[in-house]
């Protein structure tokens, strides 16, 4: 729990909570107090199209708290993971961070076309082929022909974004290996 919390302490840029010059455990597990501040911040970054998949911190009446807690935990480790990856894409893309001092937040390669097709179309100036179907996405090398196998396939559940976004990430993962 220890751990979670302190997740969520950094989320919400706390470092170290004191309240009449002692320190104070953060509680956010068991304590609604706590915990609804968190759930305001959350609800805030939550776009609008994924609300319902985080229903228990953007609508936590009826729940329980170890619930909604466990979620909010969830929440916060997917932004973080989406936030390093719209930072390897924007690397990739050769993106400076316009004074951001290292913050891309900003960047909406996850949940946005304008922003990620610019970067499949810079995967295929490499001379791959980008292929996408429904759900699935397959890379593979356009100009080599004697190279038959795939460089990279990726198949989701959920929408035909989320899945060219996973595929750019783990591309680029391979590409700089």
């Amino acid at each position: 729990m220890m751990k979670e919390n302190r997740l969520i302490a950094e989320f919400m840029d706390i470092e170290d909570y004191q309240e009449m010059g002692k320190y104070v455990t953060p509680n956010y597990h068991n304590s609604w107090d706590w915990l609804m501040p968190v759930l305001k911040k959350i609800k805030l970054q939550v776009h609008p199209d994924n609300v319902g998949m985080w229903r228990k911190v953007t609508q936590p009446i009826g729940y329980d708290i170890h619930e909604v807690h466990e979620e909010a935990v969830q929440f916060i480790k997917t932004i973080k993971i989406e936030t390093e990856s719209n930072e390897l894409i924007a690397e990739f893309m050769e993106y400076p961070d316009l004074g951001t001092k290292g913050d891309f937040s900003y960047l909406k390669y996850h949940n946005d076309w304008n922003w990620l097709m610019p970067v499949v179309e810079r995967i295929e100036t490499f001379g791959f082929e980008f292929i996408i179907s429904e759900n699935r996405v397959k890379i593979k090398h356009n100009t080599d022909h004697s190279i038959e196998e795939l460089f990279f396939h990726a198949e989701t559940i959920g929408s035909k974004l989320n899945t060219t976004y996973k595929a750019v990430v783990e591309f680029i993962k391979e590409f700089n290996k």
